[in-house]
């Protein structure tokens, strides 16, 4: 199949003034197949490509291929399939940080950031088995470069600013769900570890608002059951280990529990009670911003 996309933007701001330009025009296409291409017994082998080509008149033009190669194999337990997954994504940067001023506020803009461009390689198993139970498998290596991200100084830990910098990602997944006729539930933990090259800027950033704010280690579990025709409970339960950031204030490490109690009043009526931050753990999920505490809600819904 073949897709092609065209469109345009412009920008009017009292503040965003300091861009070199105000409008863009953006085009791309892409086109890709997949389909299977080998079967052999049990095992059918399936391959996917594929290739965009992007472009704007305020930037350069960026070409991304793209490609998946699969295995399945059916058991007579369920299916189990193997996949090898290569792709590139890129984009260009937006007016908030080619439009803010570069010496004061508290985001300070770029001027003539570089496009943007990702590439990943993933491999992984998946299982999909009798009686609702799945695992999944995968590690990856994301390769970012010119990524654009708010980043603050020694100097200046309040003060954020636009920067290209590049981040060498590594990671492990696991996961597993099981699903009974009333009783569902699913467990996962994901390792992610990351590089990075400010370039010349790297003796004087302290650490990254968003693309270095993530968890090294991150565990999850949840359970929702269906206690009666009318009653479901469910629970949701997150560990996490952050990476270092100058800027939070706090733990780094934190445990969220939340519960949700979902109740059928009548056919066209039903209520929702939820607490979330069971603990009441005080942590920033963005670092240097207060984090939320325990809270309630209750909502009702309604249906005609």
């Amino acid at each position: 199949s073949t897709v092609l996309q065209a469109y345009a933007d412009d920008i009017e701001s009292t503040a965003l003034v300091n861009a070199p330009f105000r409008s863009r025009d953006y085009w791309s296409i892409s086109t890709g197949w997949s389909g299977e291409v080998l079967k052999q017994g049990r095992f059918r082998h399936r391959l996917g490509l594929g290739l965009r080509y992007e472009d704007t008149n305020q930037d350069e033009a960026a070409w991304s291929p793209f490609a998946r190669w699969s295995i399945a194999m059916e058991r007579n337990a369920g299916v189990l399939q193997l996949y090898v997954d290569a792709s590139q994504a890129t984009k260009v940067a937006g007016y908030t940080v080619i439009g803010s001023s570069e010496t004061g506020g508290l985001f300070r803009g770029n001027q003539n950031p570089q496009r943007e461009y990702a590439r990943t390689l993933e491999a992984g198993l998946a299982f999909d088995g009798e009686y609702g139970f799945g695992a999944r498998a995968a590690v990856f290596y994301r390769e970012d470069d010119d990524l654009v991200d708010w980043v603050f100084e020694s100097g200046s830990l309040f003060a954020r600013k636009a920067e290209n910098v590049d981040i060498d990602t590594y990671g492990i997944e696991l996961s597993t769900s099981y699903q009974f006729a009333w009783f569902a539930g699913f467990a996962s933990y994901a390792f992610f570890d990351k590089e990075t090259d400010f370039g010349a800027k790297a003796g004087s950033i302290a650490g990254s608002f968003y693309a270095l704010n993530y968890a090294r280690h991150r565990f999850t579990m949840g359970i929702d059951a269906q206690v009666t025709d009318e009653l479901s409970v469910l629970w949701d339960q997150e560990y996490r280990v952050q990476a270092y950031n100058a800027l939070r204030s706090g733990p780094s490490r934190v445990w969220l529990h939340s519960v949700a109690i979902d109740y059928e009043i009548s056919e066209s009526f039903s209520a929702r009670l939820a607490v979330d931050n069971i603990l009441d753990e005080l942590f920033e999920e963005v670092p240097g911003v207060p984090g939320t505490g325990r809270s309630f809600s209750l909502s009702l819904e309604t249906r005609f």
